[in-house]
């Protein structure tokens, strides 16, 4: 009798002390995973309040979207500039459909969060176009040159620009006279063939309000007789194939770019006028020696006055090129080149090419 209830009382205690293990383990599993550095939530968009809070007042678009890319915050300029998803970031504008351009960057935040700063910006310079071939004359030049002075008539709304032409042709013997509109340059060109000393050429703005460049061209070719073939030559900023082509498909001849230059608006005037037997080159020889005087007493100047020499000396080495100076053109450069090095006997080879380019050129000294 006592041996059955002393297996059954084990049994209960084998029971208890199985329970009593199964707690331990419990309790000691729960106190680890108490104990444990429990991983960190992901922060949520309240945790970036301050950084959403100013998202109004930026100048910018700005964005704030979760770790799956989902958009939880943006400002009002961000809705204005978008309606597709935005432009991937990179350090160079980005078109968008619409024609405008947008500069990207963005930002990874604690949790995955990215923050995009959007910026329109104005569209990358377009390369400045090739400059135009001289197109062949679109009419038979009407007077022999340089058997005598040239009348040219200028024609700009800016009084500005027909001050840059008067200085420009200043010393090349031109008579030039101005005028600011399309009606008052057909009335002077009418009025010179009447007085029996017509214009040889007409400088003509393209863009005028009222009558244009085009327009007066247009009416100038109506007109009868020798008076309507007088050469027309655009001097306009439109350089553009089309622009260009459109200038001769109104009867001018050739063109000239602004900003204007004396060699450019020279050579313009060569090709319009025709110079007979003579090469443009040849034509142009007046103008340069001229330029070159000029650019030899500014380096006279500047070697007397203790000025600087590179710039003088560059100026002089672009232009003795075009009269056939190509000994000269390689004395300017080695000069040049002991300028920039601060060679002892810089001054002392500049002052020699001076000596020597007004031996080679005595017509320079005038």
């Amino acid at each position: 009798m006592m041996l059955p209830g002393l297996l059954e009382e084990s049994g209960w205690a084998l029971r208890a002390v199985g329970l009593m293990a199964v707690g331990v383990a419990l309790g000691a599993g729960l106190a680890l995973a108490w104990t444990r550095p429990q991983p960190r939530r992901p922060p949520s968009s309240p945790d970036y309040r301050p950084v959403v809070a100013g998202f109004e007042s930026s100048p910018h678009a700005v964005a704030l979207w979760d770790g799956k890319g989902r958009l939880l915050r943006c400002n009002s300029r961000y809705g204005a500039l978008f309606t597709d998803p935005p432009p991937p970031p990179g350090p160079k504008p980005q078109p968008q459909p619409d024609g405008r351009w947008v500069l990207a960057s963005t930002a990874t935040l604690p949790g995955g969060f990215r923050l995009g700063l959007y910026s329109e910006v104005p569209p990358p310079a377009a390369p400045p176009p090739p400059a135009a071939a001289p197109l062949p004359l679109s009419q038979p030049p009407t007077a022999p040159w340089p058997s005598g002075r040239l009348r040219l008539l200028g024609v700009d709304d800016s009084p500005a620009n027909l001050s840059v032409l008067r200085a420009l042709l200043s010393n090349t013997g031109f008579t030039l006279e101005t005028v600011t509109d399309g009606p008052a340059a057909l009335e002077a060109l009418t009025a010179a063939a009447a007085s029996g000393q017509p214009f040889d050429a007409v400088l003509m703005d393209v863009v005028m309000p009222g009558m244009d460049g085009l327009e007066c061209t247009r009416r100038i070719r109506a007109l009868p007789g020798a008076l309507g073939q007088v050469p027309v030559i655009p001097v306009t900023a439109s350089s553009f194939p089309e622009d260009i082509a459109a200038c001769h498909a109104a009867g001018m001849t050739g063109h000239v770019p602004k900003p204007v230059e004396r060699v450019g608006l020279m050579r313009g005037i060569v090709l319009a006028l025709g110079q007979g037997d003579l090469p443009e080159e040849e034509a142009l020889r007046p103008l340069f020696r001229s330029e070159l005087a000029t650019r030899l007493r500014e380096l006279d100047a500047a070697l007397v006055n203790d000025l600087p020499l590179l710039g003088p000396v560059h100026a002089i080495a672009g232009t003795v090129g075009h009269l056939g100076g190509a000994g000269f053109v390689e004395e300017a450069r080695a000069a040049m080149r002991a300028l920039r090095d601060n060679h002892p006997d810089a001054r002392s080879r500049v002052a020699e090419l001076l000596d020597r380019l007004r031996a080679a050129y005595p017509e320079s000294r005038e």
